[in-house]
């Protein structure tokens, strides 16, 4: 591969550089052009063009919210399963858990392909006392949770 680079360097064409990356915060884009701003003056001695290619992961979950974080017993509420990329084909199944007796939640929930996030119903029912729950979203190897209070 460098030698590809190193020829497409020395026939003026702008060098492409391609980067597996599953997140891109302010950091890691800073990293990113200190390290393309090295790689194109070594491999070419100069600051010639160069472009970058970022190709996200796969997608997993990235975030899980029910309700706003706090729900009147006896209410229902809606929660949103975000993954990190959009779904690939035939979706993205995940799995949620963390609810009981007075926090009723679907076993799982699918975000559809090419899309990034998925509703879901939550049903709960009456407390006497402030219910604290943790309730987790679970896909392709990464977790997501989320507190949820259950009032009187």
């Amino acid at each position: 591969m460098l030698g590809d680079v190193t020829s497409s360097m020395a026939s003026g064409l702008p060098l492409s550089v391609g980067l597996a990356m599953t997140t891109e915060s302010s950091d890691q884009q800073s990293q990113i052009n200190n390290w393309l701003y090295l790689a194109r003056k070594e491999l070419s001695g100069s600051l010639a063009p160069c472009v970058l290619y970022a190709a996200h992961g796969a997608a997993t979950v990235a975030s899980v919210t029910v309700g706003g974080g706090i729900i009147k017993g006896c209410d229902n509420a809606s929660g949103i399963v975000t993954l990190t990329d959009p779904a690939p084909a035939g979706g993205m199944t995940a799995t949620l858990s963390g609810g009981g007796d007075t926090l009723t939640l679907p076993p799982n929930v699918t975000v559809d392909a090419g899309q990034t996030v998925a509703n879901f119903s939550a049903t709960t029912s009456r407390v006497q006392l402030n219910t604290l729950f943790t309730v987790t979203a679970a896909a392709a190897g990464n977790t997501a949770t989320t507190p949820v209070l259950l009032t009187p």
